[in-house]
């Protein structure tokens, strides 16, 4: 799966990416892909700090099914 950020500022922005707490590497794009293994929940974070200082951060809950469709867990919500 690939993530990407997306921006209408023209200053100079970091971006953090992570999945379960773990950072992925982003490109100059600020892009990153990941490769999802296991079956389960997944939490992915996009943090973006502006030149500024200003942050904003947006969280996605994700389910990953096995290939048959089966095997869901529920929610940890």
């Amino acid at each position: 799966m690939q993530f990407g950020v997306e921006t209408n500022s023209s200053s100079p922005v970091t971006c953090v990416l992570t999945v379960n707490g773990r950072e992925l590497p982003v490109n100059e794009a600020r892009q990153a892909s990941y490769t999802f293994t296991e079956t389960g929940w997944y939490t992915i974070v996009a943090t973006v700090t502006d030149a500024n200082g200003t942050v904003r951060s947006e969280t996605l809950s994700l389910e990953v099914l096995s290939q048959n469709g089966h095997n869901p867990t529920p929610n940890p919500v």
